[in-house]
């Protein structure tokens, strides 16, 4: 009895460790926007310890925002930079309206299965706020645009 009772309970954890196992071989996530794009200029949060704080940061959060006409501006810099510059160069943009500005910087490409991906730096700036990022798109044959890995 011990001795099946003890190989019903390796089966069960074969089977949890495989599950576990393929959960784990995708390690990168993939999106189809960058980042950059729909991220919040603002960095610095209070703790969250009280609800306030968590709607206060959620206020501040949504209040840095690039808005929709600037988002625009910064996707189309991220598209024309993976498209078409070379590395270190850097492609702007400019709202003087909502005193908004972005900068992408291609910083180094290389092969990844039937395609390739491009390392960038981009640059949002909102009335004095600067955020800084960091991503990669990859293109592969078997899709026809980029794809940002998370």
């Amino acid at each position: 009895m011990f001795a099946k009772n003890l190989t019903a309970l390796g089966k069960l954890c074969i089977i949890l460790s495989s599950l576990l196992l393929v959960n784990c071989s995708s390690t990168k996530n993939v999106e189809l926007n960058s980042e950059s794009t729909f991220k919040s200029v603002e960095k610095d949060f209070n703790n969250t310890n009280h609800w306030t704080h968590t709607i206060y940061n959620a206020i501040k959060y949504n209040k840095n925002m690039l808005k929709k006409e600037d988002q625009v501006k910064q996707m189309q810099a991220v598209f024309f930079a993976l498209n078409n510059a070379p590395e270190g160069e850097v492609v702007k943009w400019y709202n003087d309206k909502n005193q908004t500005f972005g900068l992408v910087k291609i910083v180094s490409s290389y092969p990844h299965g039937s395609g390739y991906c491009r390392i960038l730096f981009t640059q949002i700036s909102k009335k004095g706020k600067i955020r800084d990022f960091t991503e990669t798109a990859c293109k592969d044959v078997a899709y026809n645009g980029w794809q940002f890995i998370r």
